[in-house]
């Protein structure tokens, strides 16, 4: 069997994390795959790794505007894998193959959530996720199987689409095992100072509904009562989005003293940024997965989270939640930890232990099984 990879769509963030670990971790052979074909964009195929099986296409068209891609997506690819695979995979979630077998993965839960498609009214990106919303239920519906992330990610999806999804199933992502770090007893905030601050880390992709702009209003909070923290955002960035934040930085925070901004480097170099922090924050409220979520805990870090789906289902009670990301909710779950050295140990080390359940080695073994029964 030849498989088909379309990543036209991988850009960054968990996309990439999850095709450079799922062929790092794949042994096709297993489930009867002779060799596998990526076409993608030149940035995306110099992450991927190297092996005799995987034959990586550059595609020049798709280093372009999304009107191209997605023009490369509905016309050429379809014929080209057609030629050269018996099955495609599809993370991207969209696919036009008519005579083909395809597996698409659902990794964004934007299209599904109308009030969150409706917070992009002003943008074109509101037509986009339209366009997506309709294309990734007509993929859905035509495809030899559908991979979900999680539970609450295959639930929302059958509640909004009302697709029986009987070819589904749940492959949560994993974890690189270099990003483990056995939790480290944690110090009284007293311990810490204006030239030793105490680092709070949030790892996610700058956009409004991740709400970057509440965390750091609630660190700007934490600083006038006197608590020595920095906030590190590390991310790509929607320009719009980092535009707001921009202005709201430049607004709260004109030394640049309290929030420092980093896009951040390739894959797997991010664990950098986690060994450096002292604790980490999550505020989004739309999401399939999480993946920085289980690289901090990895990463031995106490974790501040927004309370709701699947960020519950992924920790369980392994970290502090708020209920509402509103900056003074934000600000008090901070405090709390901040003032309990051994709350901050004791959340570590839950968050560490929920970490283990997961792995890239089960991922890839649960994709291929998935892919080769959907294609017999």
């Amino acid at each position: 069997m030849r498989l088909g990879i379309d990543a036209s769509n991988i850009r960054s963030g968990g996309g990439v994390v999850h095709l450079v670990e799922l062929l790092n971790n794949l042994d096709p052979h297993s489930y009867g795959i002779n060799n596998v074909i990526v076409w993608g964009g030149e940035t995306l195929l110099s992450q991927l790794p190297k092996k005799d099986w995987l034959q990586l296409q550059f595609v020049p068209i798709l280093n372009r505007h999304v009107l191209y891609r997605s023009l490369w997506q509905r016309f050429s690819l379809p014929k080209l894998a057609e030629q050269q695979c018996d099955i495609l995979f599809v993370p991207g979630g969209i696919c036009y193959a008519r005579r083909l077998p395809y597996v698409v993965l659902c990794q964004n839960m934007l299209p599904f959530l109308w009030k969150e498609i409706f917070s992009y009214v002003r943008y074109f990106r509101f037509f986009r996720l339209l366009l997506l919303r309709y294309a990734q239920i007509r993929s859905f519906k035509k495809a030899s199987g559908v991979i979900f992330l999680t539970d609450y990610s295959l639930e929302i999806v059958r509640k909004k689409t009302h697709i029986t999804m009987n070819k589904s199933c749940v492959i949560p992502h994993g974890i690189n095992p270099d990003f483990y770090v056995e939790p480290r007893h944690q110090k009284p905030i007293k311990h810490y100072n204006a030239e030793n601050p105490f680092e709070l880390l949030y790892v996610s992709t700058i956009d409004f509904y991740k709400q970057q702009d509440q965390v750091v209003k609630a660190v700007v909070k934490l600083r006038k009562c006197g608590y020595p923290v920095i906030l590190r955002l590390v991310g790509a960035a929607y320009p719009p989005a980092l535009r707001r934040l921009q202005k709201l930085l430049n607004k709260v925070d004109p030394q640049h003293k309290t929030v420092i901004y980093e896009e951040g480097g390739q894959y797997p170099h991010i664990r950098d940024f986690y060994r450096r922090a002292d604790l980490f924050i999550f505020a989004s409220r739309c999401e399939a997965f999480g993946n920085t979520l289980l690289e901090a805990a990895a990463s031995g870090l106490p974790i501040v989270c927004l309370k709701g789906q699947p960020m519950q289902e992924l920790l369980q009670n392994a970290c502090e939640y708020f209920t509402v990301a509103d900056a003074d909710e934000i600000c008090c779950a901070i405090k709390k930890l901040l003032d309990d050295e051994s709350l901050r140990f004791q959340y570590a080390q839950k968050a560490y232990q929920r970490a283990k359940n997961y792995s890239w080695n089960k991922t890839a073994e649960k994709t291929g099984r998935f892919i080769n029964a959907s294609f017999g």
